[in-house]
């Protein structure tokens, strides 16, 4: 039997999914019809597929911005799937009163692939701060790797102080990380980024 809070918010998410798209029709459906068309619509959101459907009504998902999500979004983080996590990331961030992502959250993930997913989808969704940003750059429990790309992000930054950070990256042995740090310290004026990406170029 579906729980109280599911019945709540699968009601509220059909009227905002389908009511603007039929707007010639008028509100006469019936509150069975209504609740099943609503778990027809939440099942597609974890059944990840090719389409990416379910990444487009998550993303509609999100853009409600309402509270009583908490509960689902917070599954999608427990979920395997790198997109579904990130999804429910976001979520919780937008539903945040500061509108920005958990740092805790992002540490936690095990997996540099999912962390590198969600800091870059906050970035460019603004639920990032730079100063969050700054702090994971220190954490211990960042990939180095993924340092690495949030490094690039931040180079634009008045305040960048990781130049070291890509100068140690540089001298990997991991041909993408050296690779993209390389670049990273040309583009900051440290002309020796020359030099080590002219090698990694020969020995390719």
């Amino acid at each position: 039997m579906a729980s109280t809070w599911h019945r709540f918010w699968s009601g509220r998410l059909l009227l905002c999914l389908l009511v603007p798209l039929s707007g010639l029709v008028h509100a006469q459906v019936t509150v069975d019809s209504t609740y099943r068309s609503s778990i027809f619509v939440l099942s597609q959101c974890k059944q990840v597929r090719r389409d990416r459907e379910f990444s487009r009504i998550l993303l509609a998902l999100r853009q409600m911005k309402d509270p009583t999500l908490a509960p689902l979004f917070q599954g999608l983080i427990a979920e395997e799937h790198p997109a579904l996590k990130v999804h429910g990331l976001l979520g919780m961030a937008q539903i945040d009163p500061d509108g920005m992502v958990d740092l805790t959250r992002i540490v936690s993930l095990d997996n540099r692939v999912t962390q590198s997913q969600a800091l870059s989808a906050a970035l460019d969704s603004e639920l990032l701060s730079s100063d969050q940003a700054q702090q994971l750059l220190d954490s211990p429990g960042i990939d180095e790797g993924v340092k690495v790309v949030l490094a690039i992000r931040l180079i634009g930054e008045p305040e960048f102080k990781h130049v070291d950070l890509l100068e140690q990256a540089s001298q990997s042995e991991i041909l993408a990380r050296n690779s993209l740090a390389a670049l990273a310290l040309l583009q900051l004026g440290h002309e020796d980024a020359i030099g080590k990406l002219q090698a990694l170029n020969q020995s390719t």
